[in-house]
């Protein structure tokens, strides 16, 4: 039976409007000019993918300064976060693991975050962290609320692309990079929907066939890869495989090889060397083995890798949404997600 996904649909069509809103959000606090020790960006589920895609942007445009992604309850070693840039992402507000990481920065900031040489900023649309950040005087970027987490991509990272620009910490990418992000959404057509359509078709193509999903990722093409796996597990409750080339060649591509079922390749390729010839020949490997039976190259190509990262995210976002409904699920329907969080809230 169809499900009705519309809603979230909408929102991904709205991208564009979104990215555009999004450039104009701006930090309560000015932040201080000093050299930064490194970054660190924490959230989970659709507001952690963000940390995945900045600190991928730092490392392609040769920013020096070390980044993080914290995703996880620690522990934390004392003075890691010296001289630092923290940003506390969360959709919400109440992610229990953002807001646990929240107090460890602010006991490493000695009960005192205005004057300690970290600087913490809070992302989110309010509930608990808006709460923290304002009683503790945090600086604040916060954003339209009323979205799924994970369809709001655009609006927790571009501020946060914003404000690392102001500070000097992504190498050699500017505003105008940022700003060709968004007009590479901008310039999607009607085509746009249409792909999404062609690739949910494709997709459940492979599950009538008995095919399970494989999303193989390579350098700067792996935060996207983790994207789309999480948007098929969220939107279409679709269990996908998730690998990291060429790591994966070295281990996982034996049970690979083995997979009775049959796999259907989403190959992410970022369109350099030699990560296009690795994905390439994963995939060879398993098609030699007789476990491949499709494959969809998804090539970055006359953009640059935010503008890939965000025309992207709102195409499997589409597509994950048209599969799921096709499928008889509601994208915004996630029971065992919710019942996962009560029980980890009890215990944390």
């Amino acid at each position: 039976m169809s499900q009705n996904n519309g809603g979230i649909e909408k929102i991904y069509k709205e991208w564009p409007s979104l990215a555009r809103e999004a450039l104009k959000l701006v930090v309560t606090h000015e932040l201080e000019s000093t050299a930064l020790a490194r970054v660190v960006v924490a959230g989970m589920g659709g507001s952690g993918i963000v940390g995945d895609f900045v600190q991928w942007l730092a490392r392609v445009h040769g920013s020096s300064i070390p980044y993080d992604t914290v995703k996880d309850l620690g522990p934390f070693p004392p003075g890691w976060l010296n001289a630092s840039l923290v940003f506390l992402v969360s959709y919400s507000g109440n992610t229990v693991e953002t807001l646990r990481f929240a107090q460890y920065v602010l006991e490493e900031a000695g009960g005192d975050p205005i004057s300690s040489p970290t600087m913490v900023v809070a992302v989110t649309s309010g509930g608990r962290l808006a709460e923290l950040a304002e009683s503790q005087g945090l600086p604040l970027i916060r954003v339209r609320g009323g979205l799924l987490p994970r369809a709001s991509l655009p609006l927790m990272l571009l501020p946060i692309l914003r404000t690392l620009v102001d500070a000097e910490a992504l190498g050699g990418m500017g505003m105008e990079e940022v700003r060709a992000g968004v007009q590479a959404l901008e310039s999607l057509g009607p085509g746009q929907v249409e792909r999404a359509g062609e690739l949910s078709s494709r997709l459940g193509g492979w599950l009538e066939r008995g095919l399970t999903p494989l999303v193989a990722g390579c350098g700067a093409s792996w935060p996207l890869a983790l994207r789309i796996r999480y948007e098929l597990a969220e939107n279409s409750k679709v269990l996908a495989l998730g690998e990291m080339v060429p790591e994966a060649g070295h281990n996982m591509v034996e049970p690979l090889a083995r997979w009775r079922w049959g796999l259907g390749a989403i190959l992410v390729d970022p369109g350099y060397e030699p990560c296009s010839g690795a994905l390439e020949s994963f995939a060879g490997v398993l098609e030699e083995a007789g476990v491949l039976g499709d494959r969809i190259v998804w090539r970055r190509e006359n953009l640059g890798f935010l503008g890939w990262y965000l025309v992207s995210g709102m195409a499997w976002g589409l597509a994950s949404s048209l599969l799921g409904r096709e499928l008889g699920y509601s994208a915004s329907e996630t029971p065992w997600l919710r019942r996962f969080r009560g029980l980890l809230g009890s215990r944390v």
